[in-house]
């Protein structure tokens, strides 16, 4: 019986993560959703680096009018070099909000589902 229940357990779990994960917004929605891990999805409308080497992907409207940011922290292996003013980019992860708007740091390559 412990055995089934835990079985059962686990496939609840499971089965509720990967339908979370499926969640997929556009970047101008990204400000209703602070605090939930989804897919973004929207159109890159600048890409800047800043003296400490952080990288900025704005979305939609240049800086400081975006939707939302995905940011990249200086020294880390996130690679963006593929991410172009006018691509439609698709990117995983926890949104939270940095200076009033939305913003997912960029840790891991896999973040990065897609570049169009």
């Amino acid at each position: 019986m412990k055995k089934i229940f835990l079985f059962a357990a686990l496939c609840l779990l499971f089965g509720s993560l990967s339908l979370y994960a499926q969640v997929e917004i556009s970047s101008q929605d990204a400000k209703d959703h602070i605090g939930e891990t989804v897919f973004v999805k929207g159109t890159v409308s600048g890409v800047s680096q800043s003296q400490k080497g952080n990288i900025y992907i704005n979305f939609d409207y240049p800086y400081p009018d975006q939707t939302f940011t995905a940011s990249v922290m200086g020294g880390s292996d996130v690679d963006v070099s593929n991410i172009k003013v006018g691509s439609l980019v698709k990117i995983l992860g926890e949104i939270k909000k940095y200076k009033e708007k939305p913003e997912i740091l960029l840790k891991k390559q896999d973040q990065i589902i897609s570049v169009e």
